[in-house]
């Protein structure tokens, strides 16, 4: 499932802004549709993984 950049947002717990400068700085895997940015939520759940950030409400089982 896709989700878009505010809904990566959220979970993250950042701007929106945020999350447009991290996908073309800190590597979140995006894609471009029709020119409005969406991000596989698994992508995300496994950059944010990798990244080894904490973020609250995410869907792994951590709680």
């Amino acid at each position: 499932m896709f989700i878009t950049t505010v809904e990566a947002a959220k979970r993250l717990g950042v701007n929106r802004r945020t999350v447009l400068l991290w996908i073309q700085t800190k590597g979140i895997p995006a894609y471009r549709f029709s020119g409005i940015w969406r991000i596989d939520d698994n992508d995300l759940e496994k950059w944010i993984a990798d990244k080894k950030i904490n973020v609250k409400g995410t869907r792994g089982s951590n709680g």
